[in-house]
Order: structure tokens, then sequence, then C-alpha cells
């Protein structure tokens, strides 16, 4: 950075990470100055004689220095290259030029965006089959600490990164192990090479925690200029939103509920609005997309606190991560009564959505119907065969880590499950069928042509039951093992 503009103040109080600056008549809100210790600052406030500075640094500046303006926003230096790499926010910030992308922009205008219409097919099944998601969708994903969060987003960004996408994951706050652990799995998972991590440890600054998420999605932004679909996570926004209360309480910002500042509300929206589907010249049908997960934490899986209620009424849906399903065993630990997707249905075909439905509504009668026995009541044979085909469904839902099923195999086999053919079978069998039938998908282009030719020729759920039923020894032969 190079100074553009000759107006000089000096440091007059020091809050770190704030300084009061005497002078600089002409600062406006966000605009970056430099220090003559060749630190950075960022006007935060405008007073009646004074300007409060956000410092980028971990030491604490001295009274006197110098500072002057740079005339213009924060920006950072960006190129194709950036996929891949390993960023902190404070290094870009330092190394951008007067001619880099600023991070924090507005929101693409109306006429820009574009519907919704193709699926963000994640490779998980209880995602793909209940809780289906689109590209350019904001999903919140909500939990209590350790109920697996992380472990699914990495798990879909496999899934992206297999169907073409790139990732920008931005750890926000983190412990230097928990960074270091993010980066060895996503350097296990073999997917480095389209993964951009944007991480700010707990130890940084405030100051440069707070401007993680910015950094992150204006490398969204560039990305996806470039024509490429991108998916942004975003762990997490409530860390993000504490960082934020801590400068607003030192800068004497009015403290509002919880002593967050007023303007939470809109520093959140204003991020992820910046997520959607856009208009591009490589994508003319469909467009290219931003899809953002901000993650939020939660207490006792509360979706009344604050910042989680915040963010789910901005966001197009949540996926609740539950501490009793987690500690269940059940992985992901997504509770699909309490989980939301606004968007994601109306990129489905019909055939799809008839059997979300149909799911979705038999998991209802199967939960009352769980309820119903705690009282001792004696079952009737409709209510063992809702309790058998459900302990087969939740079954087929549970997946490892490292699992990912492409979509047409996990609607054949949920549809088998619905029509009972798994009710009698053990958890190792219907596991077992899954991993043959996903292996057999993936390595056999006959048994691929076959399931795809099939769910292609179904337009409606109804159509796939009559095939199916009249056709099962050959469809269930696709997870037979093979004979030796």
């Amino acid at each position: 950075m190079r100074s553009v503009i000759q107006e000089f103040g000096q440091v007059e109080l020091v809050r770190h990470p704030l300084v009061v600056v005497r002078g600089l008549p002409g600062a406006q809100i966000g605009e970056v100055v430099q220090f003559s210790n060749g630190v950075y600052g960022q006007v935060f406030s405008l007073n009646r004689d004074s300007v409060d500075i956000l410092v980028f640094a971990a030491q604490s500046l001295r009274v006197g220095e110098t500072v002057t303006r740079l005339g213009h926003a924060l920006l950072i230096s960006l190129a194709a290259s950036v996929t891949g790499k390993i960023l902190t926010p404070l290094t870009t910030i330092e190394q951008a030029s007067t001619t880099g992308r600023a991070i924090d922009t507005p929101p693409q205008e109306l006429k820009l965006r574009r519907r919704i219409t193709q699926p963000l097919t994640t490779g998980i099944s209880i995602v793909d089959v209940v809780l289906p998601l689109g590209k350019g969708q904001r999903q919140l994903l909500v939990g209590d600490r350790k109920s697996g969060k992380t472990t699914f987003a990495l798990q879909l960004s496999t899934a992206q990164v297999q169907n073409g996408a790139v990732v920008v994951y931005a750890v926000i706050g983190k412990l230097q192990s928990e960074i270091k652990k993010i980066q060895a799995i996503v350097t296990a998972k073999g997917i480095a090479d389209s993964v951009t991590l944007v991480a700010s440890a707990a130890d940084d600054p405030p100051s440069v925690i707070y401007q993680t998420p910015f950094v992150a999605m204006a490398i969204a932004e560039y990305l996806n200029s470039l024509g490429k679909d991108v998916v942004v996570i975003l762990d997490d926004l409530t860390t993000h939103a504490k960082y934020y209360r801590e400068i607003s309480l030192i800068g004497k910002r009015f403290p509002g509920r919880d002593s967050y500042p007023g303007d939470i509300y809109f520093t959140h929206a204003r991020l992820l609005e910046r997520g959607g589907c856009f208009s591009h010249q490589s994508q003319p049908e469909t467009g290219v997309a931003i899809t953002c997960l901000p993650m939020a934490e939660s207490s006792d899986a509360d979706l009344t606190d604050f910042i989680v209620s915040n963010l789910i009424s901005m966001t197009d849906g949540h996926l609740l991560f539950d501490s009793m399903i987690f500690a269940q065993g059940h992985r992901p630990a997504i509770h699909p009564g309490l989980s939301v997707t606004r968007v994601g249905k109306q990129t489905q075909t019909l055939l799809q959505r008839d059997l979300t439905h149909k799911v979705t509504s038999f998991i209802n009668l199967y939960q009352k119907t769980i309820s119903l026995t705690h009282f001792g009541a004696e079952l009737t044979g409709t209510a063992k065969t809702i309790l058998s085909r459900g302990d087969a469904l939740f079954t087929f839902l549970d997946q490892p880590k490292d699992a990912i099923y492409a979509s047409n195999v996990l609607v054949l086999l949920s549809t088998a499950v619905m029509l009972d053919w798994f009710s009698h079978s053990s958890s190792e069998e219907i596991v077992a069928a899954r991993t043959t039938l996903q292996a057999r998908y993936t390595n056999e282009g006959a048994v691929r042509t076959q399931v795809d030719t099939l769910l292609a020729k179904t337009k409606t759920l109804a159509e796939l039951t009559t095939v199916l039923t009249n056709t099962r020894p050959a469809i269930t032969q696709l997870w037979q093992p093979l004979k030796q």
C-alpha cells in the first residue's frame, strides 16, 4: 500500500485494538490508514473532533504515533492461483495494493441474480433425500459445540470438489490446533488444490479476526467472477459476533441485547447477501453460484439465541446438529424435524420432490409412533411395520464421515427402504447394500447406465414404485455381493 492523501493525524489514546486519533478531518468510515511504524488500520468511527482507528497488529501502538490516510477501502490482491492456498487476513491485507479488490462490497444487484435451479449435491443421505440444497443457497449450520458441524462441512466440500466446484473455508478465531486439524483433513481427503483456507487464530488481534469472513467472501466473489461455482463455509459467525462485540464495547458503542452492538444484524446480513446465483457469460443458462454455509454455535440446541435467531432469519434455511442425536451415535447428527430448507426443493425433479415429501412425512409418523411406545402400549401390526421401516430408514440415513454417495444411488435405495425391502435386514446388511451399490455405480458403466436410465424414465415416485415392484429380483441384484 502507498499513501495517496497528504493528511496526517496523531494517536491521542490507545484502547487496543482501537486507537483514538486527533486529526484526519476528511477520513471516512472503512478507509485504510497507515501508522508511521508501518502498521495498517481502518477507520472504525467518526467523532466530533477525533477518529477511532481499528489497528491490524498484535502489538499496541504508542501515543503520539503519526497516522496517514490512504484514501481507499480495505483491499486484497487476488489471482487465479489463490485456489489451494492457506491465507491469513493480515497477510492478504498487508500485501494488497491500491488496485486490489475491496473485501467489503455491497451485494450484487437483483438484475444480476438468477433463480436457484441447480441442486447442490452433497453426497450425504439425510441432506440429499430429506433436506435438499441448491447452488446459491445460504444454509445455516447450527448446533452445540462438538456436534459434527465441521465434519459435515468438510464432507460436503469433498463432494462439491468432485463435482467441479471450489471451496473457500473461513476459520474464524479458532485455536491453532483446530486450524491444523482442518488443514490435515483437507489434505487427507485429496481436495487441498481446490480449497482456499482463510484462517485467523484465537491469538490474532480482534480486528483481524473480524475481517476473516469478509476476506473469504471477497475471494469467493473473485473466483465466481471467473465462472466457477463456489462454496463458502464460515466457521463460525458466533465467534465472529463475539469479537465484534468486544471491538464495539472498547469503542464505546451503545450495547444492545446481550451487549451486542446495534448493527450486528446488518454486519452479518450484508455479508451473507453476497451469496446467491448470478449471471455469467460462461454459464448463460444456469449462471454461476456462491453457496454460503455459515455456522453458528448454540447452547443446548437453543434456536432462540440472539445471534442464532438473527442468522436463521437472514438465511434460506438451517440444519440443526443435535447433541443428543450425536450422543446416540447417528452421523451426521442432523435433526430432520427441526431443520428447514426453503430453496433446495425447487431444484429437485418431480420424482425427487415426491420422495422427499414421502420420506419427511414418514419420519414424522415414525417419531410419533416411537413416542407412543414409551407409554407401554401394545403394538399393532401397523405400528410394528412403521417401526421396522423407520429403523431401516435411519440406518440408511446414517453415514460415515468419509463416505459420499451419488444422488441416483440414494434415490434408488431410499425408495427401496420405503417399499419395506430392508425391514427385515440387519444394519450391517443395509450398510453393505449401500456400499456395494455405490461401488458398482462408480466402477461399472453398465450398472451406472442401468440406474440412470431407470430414474430418467420414471417421472414420479408412483411410477418408480411400480417399476421397482415389477422388477424387484433384477434390482436387488444391483446391491448383492458379486459371486467369486
